[in-house]
């Protein structure tokens, strides 16, 4: 069994040669090291070594010699501002290697020199600025590479040359603001790229050229105000794609032409006015699609065709004043839909018809001031609806009748003066109701007869100065704010 060797000392400033016995196949250093010299370093069977948490200032350029078994070498978490070069030579069985959250400023263009097994480098977190060309360059096994955190502002067009089996490449939290034209070509096994929070102003059309196993693009935070034509063109794997907060004013029609497999998209964030008609049409697979906080103000008939395995549209904070006849239309798996936070002043009376499996429908600060009769007809699944912070001053009785399954009604913080009778029929499943924050001056005798699961009711900020216990029938156990 291997022997494991944990030195813990706060007020160890350099290592005996002697301390070290040299049967330790696994040794780990923390809190202790300022200045290490290689005879810390155990002996030559060694496969980890964990140097992490210390306060070392620097390596000296033989301090791994020797260790010619190491597989595992740690050495994040200290103040390392440079390493010497060919510092791991030697070091031809190492898989993996870790050197975030130090000071590194720059490294030389042979720091990882025959490392032809590395699978695993992590540099996060380090004062990067630019990397060499070719600086991974024989790095043929390496499947995970982590810059990301770093003050990277520069890439040089073959930094990634030979990376042929790379999977993840986190680059987010830099500050680049444009890459090199075919910057990740080769990178045919690619799955996930992280370009997040850094400063991209603007992408070359073959930006994504080659990476035909992506599955996973990150740009959100960036500054992108627009998307060269077939952009994501070839990337047929992708399933989530993320371009949130940007400043996108504007959309390619084909921009999404391809991506037949994605399934998130998220758009949040951006300054879309407009849509282009059938923008989504290859997006058969999608289930979340992601349009808050923009300033869409119009939508076309045809904006969600195709998309029948949607479970999830996101379009509040907007400028909707109203929606297109049919605009949902074979969104046949749609589960909740947000259009809360806009401006909408009239819906078409079929506007929800083909929702059958929605179960949560916010329709809250806007401006509608009247509902079409059987405005909710077919949605036999929802269980939440939210319809507070309009101007609806009058319901028709049986506006909310086949809503079997609702369990939470807000209606708050609208002109109510009355409620017609029988307004809540068949609401049997129903546990909370807001009608606060409208004009109620009066309540018609058993309004709330039926609701036998109830167990909130919230009447407060009305104008209701009497009540009779026939009112409130059935309802002893339920809380009533008055």
């Amino acid at each position: 069994m291997s022997v494991i060797k944990r030195l813990l000392d706060k007020n160890l400033p350099m290592m005996p040669a002697n301390s070290v016995a040299a049967g330790i196949f696994m040794l780990t250093i923390a809190y202790s090291l300022i200045c290490p010299g290689s005879s810390v370093i155990p002996s030559k069977n060694t496969t980890s070594l964990d140097l992490s948490n210390n306060q070392l200032i620097y390596l000296e350029s033989d301090i791994f010699n020797n260790l010619s078994k190491l597989e595992i070498l740690k050495i994040d978490n200290n103040n390392l501002t440079l390493l010497p070069r060919y510092i791991f030579n030697g070091l031809e069985k190492l898989k993996y290697l870790t050197l975030s959250s130090n000071r590194l400023n720059h490294l030389e263009p042979s720091t990882f020199n025959g490392l032809s097994k590395l699978k695993y480098l992590y540099m996060n977190k380090n004062e990067l600025t630019t990397l060499p060309n070719n600086i991974f360059n024989g790095l043929e096994k390496l499947e995970d590479l982590y810059l990301n955190g770093n003050g990277l502002n520069h890439l040089e067009p073959n930094t990634f040359n030979g990376l042929s089996k790379l999977i993840r490449l986190e680059l987010e939290y830099n500050n680049l603001t444009t890459l090199p034209k075919d910057i990740f070509n080769g990178l045919e096994k690619l799955e996930y790229l992280s370009l997040s929070s850094n400063r991209l102003n603007h992408l070359e059309p073959s930006t994504f050229n080659g990476l035909l196993n992506l599955k996973h693009l990150w740009m959100e935070d960036n500054h992108l105000t627009t998307l060269p034509k077939d952009i994501f063109n070839g990337l047929e794997k992708l399933e989530d794609l993320y371009l949130n907060g940007n400043r996108l004013n504007h959309l390619e029609p084909n921009t999404f032409n391809g991506l037949s497999k994605l399934i998130r998209l998220e758009l949040e964030y951006n300054n879309l006015t407009t849509l282009p008609k059938d923008i989504f049409k290859d997006l058969e697979q999608l289930f979340y699609l992601g349009l808050r906080y923009n300033r869409l103000n119009y939508l076309e008939p045809s904006t969600f065709n195709n998309l029948s395995k949607l479970i999830r549209l996101e379009l509040e904070y907007n400028n909707l004043t109203t929606l297109p006849k049919n605009i949902f239309k074979g969104l046949e798996e749609l589960k909740n839909l947000d259009l809360s936070y806009n401006r909408l002043n009239y819906l078409e009376p079929n506007t929800f018809d083909d929702l059958l499996k929605l179960n949560g429908l916010n329709l809250e600060k806007n401006n509608l001031t009247a509902l079409p009769e059987n405005m909710f007809k077919g949605l036999e699944r929802l269980k939440y609806l939210e319809l507070a912070h309009n101007r609806l001053n009058n319901l028709n009785s049986g506006i909310f009748n086949n809503l079997s399954e609702l369990t939470r009604l807000n209606i708050g913080s609208n002109h109510f003066t009355t409620l017609p009778r029988g307004i809540f029929n068949g609401l049997e499943k129903l546990k909370v109701l807001f009608l606060n924050g409208n004009r109620l001056n009066h309540l018609e005798p058993n309004t709330f007869n039926g609701l036998l699961n109830l167990m909130k009711i919230d009447l407060s900020a009305n104008n209701l100065t009497a009540f009779s216990k026939d009112k409130f029938k059935g309802l002893e156990n339920v809380e009533i704010l008055i």
